[in-house]
């Protein structure tokens, strides 16, 4: 998914759950955030203080090799690729099932991802809660367009037979050879597929496995419907206040998305196309000329620069180093990494190895 979900949906989502706009600021942010904050350098300040951020993307240029073999795992398994492990709860898998590379395959609404939702709900009295509520609503939509690869460089990952159909056949399609140059030499996540999960407007289109698996059809506008409203569910959790401690239970008995609201999001979905940017533009017309009742105007995502959360925590840097703000541990910035260091390392150190997963 790409902003126009996890920014601007995100924020309507929230309204319609619940929270206030500040409050959904920070969820669509952070949940954004997740896709652009690449950098993994130490910030150092001119009083001597200094603080470690960690980076939860990487570039696109920076895929194959960026300087450490293991930073991809790092990456792409906690917060873009979660592991589905083969559908089978805590305490089964490991030793069993199709191996562990197959265990890694990303599912959508899985039992592991649904873990991920409970801690963050459980984290509620945390000055970071909200931001790692937004991480965690990036990382759970992620596997419902992300499922079916894995977050690392695997022959899974290698398709053949790419069809696009109806509107899906107005984007560029790769060629064959282009399509064999990223099979030999980046099979990582849904490269082969460009950003074809991410276009909620495509519709249908299809494509085969190269290591037998059975082959894919996919409609996005369907995928892109059932992740919002249970979206809306994870949000509606929280605002409740329960953490359900059953994962296979998270769900029940909880509201869908108003039908009307959910006719609306699906009318928007379809109509709004073009790139990132496009979309992202067009929900903000929709969103500011108030067509969701009950819901504010929102403000514009800055990435970088004046008006980011990077900027307004650290200013700009002379020499080297940034001068330190009284309000620095309080800002947004500091928060959002906080919380990212707390995902990747529950993710990693506890929530993987009751799965049987090691060696991310």
């Amino acid at each position: 998914m790409q902003m126009d979900f996890h920014y601007d949906v995100v924020y309507v989502l929230a309204q319609m759950a619940g929270f206030t706009p500040e409050e959904s600021v920070i969820l669509a942010t952070s949940s954004q955030f997740v896709d652009d904050a690449t950098s993994s350098s130490l910030i150092q300040f001119n009083n001597g203080c200094m603080y470690k951020r960690i980076s939860t993307s990487h570039g696109t240029f920076d895929l194959r090799d960026n300087g450490d073999p293991a930073d991809a795992n790092y990456v792409w398994a906690p917060f873009h690729f979660m592991p589905g492990n083969d559908g089978m709860p805590a305490g089964t898998g490991e030793g069993v099932g199709q191996g562990f590379t197959s265990r890694l395959v990303c599912r959508p609404d899985s039992l592991v991802a649904r873990d991920v939702v409970r801690e963050a709900l459980a984290c509620k009295d945390k000055p970071y809660s909200l931001h790692r509520l937004g991480i965690t609503l990036h990382v759970y939509a992620d596997t419902w367009t992300h499922q079916g690869f894995v977050g690392t460089i695997t022959d899974r990952n290698k398709i053949q037979n790419l069809v696009l159909s109806g509107a899906a056949a107005l984007v560029k399609k790769l060629d064959n050879l282009e399509l064999d140059g990223i099979n030999q030499f980046l099979p990582l996540g849904h490269a082969a597929v460009l950003t074809y999960p991410d276009l909620p407007y495509i519709g249908e289109w299809s494509f085969d496995y190269t290591d037998g698996r059975p082959g894919v059809t996919r409609n996005n506008l369907e995928i892109f419907m059932e992740a919002s409203n249970r979206v809306f569910k994870i949000l509606t959790l929280y605002k409740q206040g329960q953490v359900p401690q059953d994962a296979a239970t998270l769900f029940d008995n909880l509201p869908d998305l108003p039908q009307d609201v959910a006719e609306h999001f699906e009318k928007c979905f379809t109509n709004f196309t073009g790139n990132t940017r496009t979309r992202h533009n067009d929900w903000m017309k929709e969103i500011n000329a108030h067509c969701f009742d009950g819901v504010e105007d929102i403000p514009d995502y800055h990435e970088s620069g004046e008006g980011s959360w990077a900027y307004q925590a650290l200013g700009e840097k002379v020499e080297g180093k940034y001068s330190y703000q009284p309000g620095f541990l309080h800002s947004d910035w500091h928060r959002f990494h906080d919380a990212a260091i707390v995902h990747r390392t529950f993710v990693l150190n506890e929530l993987f190895p009751r799965y049987g997963i090691a060696g991310i």
